[in-house]
């Protein structure tokens, strides 16, 4: 059968309607999936403790460092499935100094020397008061995009984490946070002292629920943060 050459046409222009809308498609879809992403963004991230310094200690005997770097670990793959680059102060259980002093400003100077757009520093907390749980967010006194950064992760901390008190991030004195130019906090995620929140901290299905949360915690400050510029390029 052969065909005119209006029929020919008519199909070739009927071809380039559908590849451009299949194309416009393509690309709404793509500026979709970025929306909340943290694509060109580099995060820092600091397992606390390490080596002799164990940190805090559960009552069956897990360590606060060991908990820390699983989490960290969970926390970089949370982060780079969102497009962001990702550093760690540490990969393994030993220290990096070979005092506590050394190893906090090896840990401040990878920070520095990355260039990251911030640091999340990851610990486990403990109080005497066993009944004491909830994961808590620090951030130093007078940075206002430091308060914002742990007043995001908090939010969704809140909603992860199992305890009835909402708590409300706080400010901290602690050398990271004064030692590193990138916006910086420090995220204790449970209690070790409580005996309930000992066992989720120790659960895989649970440092993934609050890896998500601190990673949605971040995506939300740097969508905050983008919304904060003007069009001239110049902060509100």
């Amino acid at each position: 059968m052969r065909l005119s050459i209006k029929r020919i046409l008519f199909i070739v222009l009927l071809l380039a309607a559908v590849l451009t809308g299949a194309a416009l498609l393509g690309d709404a879809v793509s500026v979709f999936g970025l929306q909340g992403s943290l694509k060109g963004r580099l995060v820092a991230l600091d397992a606390g403790h390490g080596g002799a310094d164990g940190g805090a200690e559960g009552k069956n005997g897990v360590k606060e460092a060991e908990l820390n770097l699983t989490l960290a670990k969970k926390l970089r793959e949370e982060l780079i499935a969102r497009g962001a680059g990702v550093v760690l102060t540490r990969e393994g259980m030993d220290a990096l100094g070979d005092t506590k002093l050394e190893d906090m400003a090896r840990r401040r100077d990878i920070v520095k020397d990355s260039g990251a757009d911030c640091l999340v520093s990851i610990h486990m907390n403990k109080f005497f008061d066993t009944q004491v749980c909830g994961p808590q967010v620090f951030y130093m006194a007078g940075s206002e995009a430091g308060k914002r950064l742990a007043e995001c992760i908090q939010a969704r901390l809140n909603e992860a984490a199992p305890q009835q008190k909402k708590r409300i991030a706080l400010t901290g004195d602690y050398y990271l946070l004064k030692s590193v130019e990138a916006t910086a906090v420090i995220v204790e995620c449970g209690f070790l002292s409580n005996p309930q929140e000992e066992n989720l901290l120790q659960s895989s299905s649970y440092q993934t629920k609050l890896a998500k949360a601190i990673a949605g915690g971040i995506s939300d400050f740097v969508s905050g943060e983008a919304e904060r510029i003007p069009p001239d390029g110049s902060e509100e």
